[in-house]
C-alpha cells in the first residue's frame, strides 16, 4: 500500500511539475474487468473455481470422517481399557496430522496452479497491451483502480477486452 502511494505521488508530481508531459497520452485499464469478462479469463476462472470446489469437497469429506472417528473414540473411552484407548487416540492424532498435511498440500497446489494460470494470462495480455500502446501512441497505461478520477475516454478496458477475445 505504501509503495502504491509513493508511486502514485511520484507519477502525479511528474505530471503536475512538467508541462512537457501534457501532450503525452495516458490510458486506464481495469485488469480485473478484462480478466473476468474475456473468454480466456472466464475459462481460467471457471477452471480454478471447479478445482477449488473439488478441493473443498475433498477436505470437507476428510474432516467429516475425522469427526466421526473422534466421536467413536470418545464413546469407547469408558468401555475399553486405558491402553487401548490411548492407542486409538494416538492413531487418531496421526490421522489428524495426515489430514493437515493433505489439506496444506491441496491448498499449495491450488495456489501454484492459480498463480501459473494468471501469470500466463497476464503475460499474453501484456503483449496485447504493448502492441496497442504502439498503435495508439499511448505513453502510459495505468491500473484503473489506482486512479481517483479521470475522463471516461481514457479507459481502454473495453477495447483491450475486445482485442483479447480475438487474440487469446
Amino acid at each position: 500500500m505504501k509503495g502504491y502511494l509513493s508511486v502514485l505521488i511520484i507519477i502525479l508530481n511528474l505530471f503536475i511539475s512538467n508541462s512537457s508531459f501534457a501532450t503525452e497520452k495516458i490510458a486506464l485499464l481495469d485488469l480485473n474487468y478484462v480478466l473476468k469478462n474475456s473468454n480466456a479469463g472466464k475459462k481460467i476462472l471457471s477452471e480454478l473455481k471447479i478445482m477449488d470446489e473439488k478441493n473443498r469437497n475433498k477436505i470437507n469429506q476428510l474432516e467429516i470422517n475425522l469427526k466421526k472417528k473422534q466421536s467413536e473414540i470418545k464413546k469407547l473411552k469408558n468401555i475399553i481399557s486405558t491402553e487401548e484407548y490411548d492407542k486409538k487416540v494416538l492413531n487418531f492424532n496421526k490421522d489428524v496430522e495426515i489430514f493437515n498435511k493433505e489439506k496444506n498440500k491441496l491448498i499449495k497446489s491450488f495456489e501454484n496452479t492459480k498463480q501459473k494460470e494468471l501469470n500466463a494470462f497476464f503475460k499474453s495480455l501484456n503483449a496485447i497491451l504493448s502492441e496497442y500502446m504502439e498503435k495508439e501512441e499511448i505513453s502510459i497505461i495505468l491500473e484503473k483502480k489506482d486512479i481517483i478520477i479521470s475522463k471516461s475516454e481514457n479507459d481502454i478496458s473495453e477495447k483491450i477486452l475486445s482485442i483479447s477475445n480475438d487474440k487469446l
